[in-house]
């Protein structure tokens, strides 16, 4: 993949551990765990590919931050999705006062979603 890049080898193995932890972390229900997780998961993209942190999109970090617990790219990047975790029910609504009152662009929107108790389901509303 990195043609035997030593470095991006490790890196890769480091994700594989990584996502083992979250896991774990899922598994014992551990919210601020997986905030941190979050965090650390876009920490270790960002290793793997320096460009994908554009400074649009740490620009919108800095304004989330005093409210996120855990925020990463998700996708294949070009305009995806952000996951933004929010501590509590009110940084949620801080979060979401930000970016809607002065959106970064005109295509912006948040998209709900709920986690399925019951396995894998997939809805359009």
């Amino acid at each position: 993949m990195f043609l035997n890049s030593s470095t991006h080898l490790s890196l890769l193995e480091e994700l594989k551990c990584h996502a083992e932890n979250t896991s774990a972390t899922l598994s014992a229900k551990d919210f601020e765990g997986l905030g941190r997780n979050i965090s650390k998961s876009w920490q270790l993209n960002q290793k793997l590919d320096s460009g994908t942190n554009t400074p649009e999109i740490q620009k919108l970090i800095d304004r989330i931050a005093p409210w996120s617990i855990g925020h990463k790219l998700l996708g294949a990047g070009g305009g995806g999705f952000m996951f933004i975790m929010a501590g509590d029910e009110k940084a949620a609504n801080q979060i979401r006062h930000e970016l809607t009152t002065n959106p970064v662009n005109n295509r912006a929107r948040f998209v709900d979603f709920s986690i399925s108790n019951s396995g894998l389901q997939v809805t359009k509303s």
